[in-house]
């Protein structure tokens, strides 16, 4: 049979309050089985009882998060102001590489062969290519004029209306002679104008040569590197000029 708590005395109360001033529960050992429960203090109003305890608890709980005072004090910002904010660069500037129309024009002959004493336009010798990109410019008036360039590389290069220049002048748009000795055999048209990886200047060119037609310098293999560091081309240039 279970003892009920009002079975208690008042003086066991009182001496368990005593003994028990800092506990809420007094643990009362039941029948066989053991089972523990747990009884209010009777008149103790400064404990609950985990009963009473238990009740307070709701069953579902919403966890909250405490915000520290100097955190809420804080003026809510933009996103955007508390992200830094980086000044565009100034892109490098690029060099373009702009060709003359004289040597955009004379690529449409690329691959052409080579025809000794032939001007164009399915055929061409060196000089006979350059006075056709000449009068294709308006520079002289007629393909068969001689009067203001001459018909061979020599006579081009003599012509009183080219103005000799030097390597350090030299730009895409000019004519360079090569030649032995003191003869000049060999003219082409300068298409381009730079500087290898050690600085040093170079050129390319398009010509009619004698071996396979009219090319580019800068497109083949022995060349790549400028004319004028070619082991073939660069102790047979005798000079540079423009026409005017």
């Amino acid at each position: 049979m279970k003892k009920n708590y009002l079975d208690i005395t008042f003086s066991e109360k009182k001496r368990i309050l005593e003994m028990h001033k800092k506990h809420s529960n007094l643990i009362i050992e039941q029948d066989d089985e053991m089972d523990l429960y747990a009884r209010t203090m009777f008149d103790n109003p400064d404990y609950e009882s985990e009963r009473q305890k238990v009740k307070l608890v709701p069953k579902t709980t919403t966890t909250t998060t405490t915000i520290p005072q100097d955190v809420v004090d804080i003026e809510d910002k933009p996103l955007d102001d508390e992200i830094p904010v980086l000044e565009p660069k100034e892109p490098e500037p690029i060099e373009i590489f702009d060709e003359p129309q004289i040597v955009k024009d004379s690529r449409k002959y690329l691959g052409s062969p080579y025809v000794m004493g032939s001007q164009g336009t399915k055929t061409f010798d060196c000089s006979g290519f350059v006075r056709r990109m000449l009068y294709e410019m308006g520079i002289i008036e007629s393909i068969t004029d001689t009067k203001k360039v001459g018909r061979r590389a020599v006579d081009i290069y003599n012509s009183p209306n080219v103005t000799k220049k030097t390597l350090s002048e030299v730009k895409p748009g000019d004519l360079v002679f090569f030649g032995q000795g003191s003869s000049i055999s060999h003219v082409g048209l300068v298409s381009k104008v730079d500087e290898n990886e050690q600085g040093e200047k170079i050129f390319h060119m398009i010509h009619a040569s004698s071996s396979s037609g009219i090319q580019d310098t800068e497109k083949t293999n022995y060349t790549k590197k400028g004319v004028n560091k070619s082991s073939y081309w660069a102790n047979k240039i005798k000079g540079f000029g423009e026409v005017v």
